[in-house]
């Protein structure tokens, strides 16, 4: 079995497909209630950048809710292990 320490986040229609289980993932991965990713962290740059938060990290410890994590299926780790 390959292990991986990796982990990613996942949010809008992506990361609600991966929480219920369409889609392959290669790592364990947090599903966020972010709607609009893109849109999302967006604003949480400028409201870094109008200093509402003092460095993203902070920013994103207080904006981001996890709502889900996915374990991949071993046989999948081991495919995306074999090919990249």
């Amino acid at each position: 079995m390959v292990e991986s320490r990796l982990q990613g986040r996942n949010s809008g229609g992506g990361g609600r497909g991966i929480a219920q289980g369409d889609g392959e993932i290669a790592q364990p991965t947090e599903v966020t209630d972010a709607a609009d990713g893109a849109a999302f962290g967006a604003a949480l740059l400028a409201a870094v950048g109008a200093g509402n938060w003092p460095d993203i990290p902070s920013a994103c410890r207080a904006a981001i809710t996890i709502t889900g994590a996915v374990t991949p299926l071993p046989a999948q780790m081991e495919t995306y292990a074999s090919r990249y």
